[in-house]
């Protein structure tokens, strides 16, 4: 139910199903599917605004993911929980938990993933002037998407060296990069 509510982007379900679900899951999923199932309840707790609660969900889903190296349910509880750090402006934690995305989605042979994660982070860091760090990570994440051959991984990394560039007040490169990812 919660990946077809991904797909068609209509909205979690109320806490208390995906409470149930959790329960019933504890007792009869497999481990992904446990952190699985604790990823959604945690999204629905920050949709209610129910931040402690979400990150409370998020923690224990992402230890047991890793214990049984799920390692790509993983990588995606770390990047709700970057987005949930930027509620609270928690910004070194925010570059943790993207990181750790990154290595964690690398293990998993998603490759997708871990270049948004690499781009976030980047673009973390161009947030606090660390502008070689930031271009070093974008080179990596560039170099990984070149292989995928998509264009939207073409959009998005066009993009990001766009923010980059513009953050550094650096507007000719800035407006290069927009166009690209534009065009």
């Amino acid at each position: 139910r919660g990946k077809a509510t991904d797909e068609t982007a209509t909205g979690l379900l109320p806490i208390y199903q995906w409470q149930r679900a959790q329960k019933w899951f504890m007792k009869h999923g497999t481990a992904e599917e446990q952190a699985q199932i604790a990823l959604y309840l945690g999204r629905a707790y920050v949709e209610d605004g129910e931040y402690d609660k979400a990150m409370k969900i998020y923690a224990e889903a992402l230890q047991l993911a890793k214990e049984h190296q799920a390692y790509n349910v993983a990588g995606y509880i770390c990047t709700y929980m970057a987005d949930l750090y930027h509620f609270k402006d928690m910004y070194n934690e925010i570059r943790e938990k993207y990181a750790e995305a990154s290595s964690l989605f690398s293990k998993a042979g998603n490759l997708i993933s871990q270049v948004y994660a690499m781009k976030n982070l980047a673009v973390e860091y161009a947030f606090i002037d660390s502008f070689l760090y930031a271009k070093k990570i974008m080179k990596k994440a560039d170099s990984i998407a070149s292989t995928l051959r998509l264009q939207i991984m073409d959009y998005n990394i066009a993009n990001a060296y766009a923010n980059i560039y513009d953050l550094q007040k650096r507007y000719d490169l800035a407006e290069k990069y927009y166009k690209k990812a534009i065009s």
